[in-house]
């Protein structure tokens, strides 16, 4: 798996960089959409449920600018794995001629969905700008959200694998992982805490892959702590395993790709 990324590394390089091109041709402002976006939805989801509905976080009132920051985070884990999770269902079917070239056996288009690793770095890097405006500068402790971040990159990584080499076979894919990426909005801690949820609850929570990255990720940005490191440790080994999983299972069903397309 490993050697496969590497040989295919300046292949990846410019799928990434030709993805970025084609998505945003023709945009005035290019990029820097990719800062907005997430932007706007913050102050939407804000103001919605700071002001609106008047929004508490564990019992407690927060003012908006900690209910913002806290969203924020939520917010951004969300948005970099919905991403993921949309484009991968169709990413060999819009691509079938990797597969007529016989090159479909190094995978190299899975790893240019998950656009390499700017995305969820990316916007751990805009999260702790807005931290840094709101709060001042992070402690020490904001560079736990380097390996805090990376194995959901790896999760990421895996679920674009299994979900566009099913893709092929079932085109239903791509719409129900659409709802999936839904319904992982509000069955993650984006808009409120574990604790919110009555305890025989909770459990089924922490099954998201995304729940543990959100709590770590306030933990060492947001109130300067340490993250679990037990239990980030074991994150990793599941995230190895499925990605590894995931890299066997198309392995497996790569060889009736070309027949299906």
């Amino acid at each position: 798996m490993f050697a496969t990324a590497f040989s295919n590394r300046f292949l990846i390089l410019r799928l990434v960089q030709r993805e970025l091109a084609l998505k945003y041709a023709g945009s005035i402002l290019g990029a820097v959409w990719s800062v907005l976006t997430p932007l706007l939805m913050l102050l939407i989801y804000t103001l919605f449920f700071s002001v609106v509905i008047k929004a508490k976080w564990g019992g407690a009132g927060f003012e908006s600018e900690s209910f913002a920051l806290l969203l924020f985070t939520g917010l951004l884990v969300h948005m970099f794995f919905s991403e993921v999770m949309v484009g991968a269902p169709n990413l060999i079917v819009n691509n079938a001629n990797y597969v007529k070239d016989g090159i479909s056996n190094r995978s190299p288009r899975h790893r240019s969905n998950t656009d390499s690793i700017r995305r969820p770095f990316g916007k751990c890097f805009l999260l702790i700008i807005f931290v840094t405006v709101s709060k001042g500068l992070p402690s020490a402790t904001a560079f736990f959200a380097i390996p805090i971040l990376a194995p959901l990159f790896v999760v990421a990584l895996g679920t674009s694998w299994v979900l566009s080499a099913l893709g092929v076979y079932f085109r239903d894919i791509s719409q129900i992982s659409g709802l999936i990426a839904s319904v992982l909005l509000f069955a993650s801690p984006v808009f409120y805490p574990v604790s919110a949820l009555p305890e025989k609850y909770q459990i089924f929570l922490y099954l998201n892959p995304l729940t543990f990255i959100i709590e770590q990720l306030r933990v060492v940005i947001l109130t300067d702590g340490l993250p679990n490191f037990t239990v980030l440790s074991l994150y990793w080994v599941a995230a190895l395993l499925f990605c590894g999983g995931s890299f066997y299972c198309v392995k497996r069903l790569k060889s009736g790709f070309a027949d299906v397309l």
